[in-house]
């Protein structure tokens, strides 16, 4: 699995962000299952191999399914979320 993210870095172009995928690790930065700013391949397939194992250390028996290659970018990041509020009625959420 680490050679193809490193391929698909390659693909991509650097820098690059790698994410652990598992259905069992709901929080991946939590688990250490996020690594930014890799800038080759090389860096890519040892960062690979030591998200697995953070997230077998946090989550010992997750199932791993393999990563998620993605362009890194710089900027703001926003989270906004929604939900029914009951008898409050609708809430939105944000946060920078």
């Amino acid at each position: 699995m680490p050679s193809k993210a490193a391929g698909a870095a390659e693909a991509i172009g650097f820098p690059v962000v790698l994410k652990i995928v598992s259905p069992d690790i709901l929080h991946k930065t939590e688990a250490g299952g996020v690594v930014l700013n890799l800038r080759d391949a090389k860096a890519v397939a040892i960062a690979a191999d030591k998200l697995v194992a953070s997230a077998h250390a946090a989550h010992p028996g997750a199932h791993i399914d393999g990563f998620l290659v993605q362009e890194m970018v710089s900027g703001a990041e926003a989270d906004v979320g929604a939900r029914e509020g009951g008898r409050s009625g609708p809430i939105l959420v944000g946060g920078a």
